[in-house]
């Protein structure tokens, strides 16, 4: 069985992944697979019984996987922008789709699941860096040996981000595959118009005017339309 992941945290981020999920949901094809939200019991980050239920008004079959705290406290891992590293430890499934839970996605998806990616992301277009941002995995670099040594890994300094700077120390070039941009981009880094694009990251509401100014017209009527749809939800299944 395959799956998509995500970090999801309390407060802000559910608002976030809320809108992603439902994006997914309508435009990925993958609706059919089990969502998987990495996330902890630790009052700072845990979800409250509220958010949970909330978010399974979103996917039909969505999972709590809590991380060992415990664990990424002895490395020094407590910001959840490490936590991605969990799907290391996620042997029980085949191929894994991993998502920053700021995602948007635009269309079709299911492509990335039909390659046999050992390791796959896109690169960022202002550094020479994978962005963690969107992750693509079979079983070949997942397991506990692997988990353990990413978790106790450091990583160069001089890379930008925190699983990010991880995995790009730890694989490398020669490791990861690198997928076209057109599969997660950030909207200041699009080349096309937003049709061409599957997964836009960084999302806000583009609602303030210096956020907007990042964006093309195409991109905010999209996401006005996205989040407004997304808000029915609740009205709909409920509160």
């Amino acid at each position: 069985m395959n799956a998509i992941i995500s970090v999801v945290t309390t407060g802000g981020y559910v608002d976030l992944f809320k809108l992603l999920l439902y994006s997914m949901k309508k435009n990925s094809g993958l609706a059919d697979l089990p969502y998987v939200v990495i996330c902890t019991k630790e009052k700072k980050y845990a979800l409250t019984t509220k958010e949970k239920s909330l978010l399974k008004k979103y996917w039909d079959n969505i999972i709590f996987h809590e991380i060992d705290y415990d664990l990424y406290y002895k490395y020094g891992k407590t910001n959840p922008k490490y936590w991605s590293i969990e799907i290391f430890n996620m042997i029980q499934y085949d191929k894994v789709m991993m998502l920053d839970c700021d995602n948007v996605c635009f269309n079709d998806m299911q492509y990335l699941f039909q390659q046999d990616f050992k390791l796959a992301m896109t690169k960022e277009r202002q550094r020479p860096n994978f962005s963690a941002g969107l992750i693509i995995a079979n079983k070949w670099y997942r397991n506990p040996a692997t988990y353990l040594q990413l978790i106790e890994c450091e990583g160069d300094k001089g890379r930008f981000g925190h699983d990010q700077r991880i995995y790009n120390t730890f694989f490398g070039e020669n490791s990861i595959t690198e997928i076209d941009r057109k599969w997660h981009c950030k909207p200041d880094e699009m080349e096309y118009g937003v049709e061409l694009y599957a997964m836009i990251h960084y999302w806000l509401k583009p609602t303030d005017e210096k956020h907007r100014k990042r964006l093309n017209i195409g991109i905010i009527e999209i996401w006005d339309k996205l989040y407004d749809e997304c808000q029915q939800v609740i009205k709909v299944r409920g509160k």
